[in-house]
């Protein structure tokens, strides 16, 4: 006790050896110590990917300012002209819509 510190004091009493007089319980939980903390490493990393993965994912989306060139809208407008706006509707008022009853 005098000049071992505790945790590897505690690591030489977990370690497997071939010591007769360590009892069977003694060795069963030296392997469960051994596996739960395999376990908790294992599955501390897996936890650590899965936060890279979402932060670069996170880092990929940005949002992104839409700007309407005036052209464009020029450009739409005359496609949409008033006579071909009016056939259109002339030709929605005789079929109308299939999914809904007339008003």
């Amino acid at each position: 006790m005098c000049g071992i510190p505790r945790f590897p004091r505690l690591i030489r009493g977990l370690w497997p050896d071939r010591n007769p007089l360590r009892r069977r319980s003694d060795r069963a939980e030296a392997a469960l110590v051994t596996r739960l903390l395999a376990a908790a490493i294992t599955a501390g990393q897996w936890a650590y990917v899965a936060w890279v993965r979402a932060d670069h994912a996170k880092q990929a989306w940005h949002q992104v300012r839409a700007v309407l060139l005036l052209g464009t809208w020029r450009l739409a407008r005359r496609a949409l002209e008033r006579r071909g706006m009016a056939a259109w509707e002339a030709n929605w008022l005789v079929t109308g819509p299939r999914w809904t009853s007339r008003r």
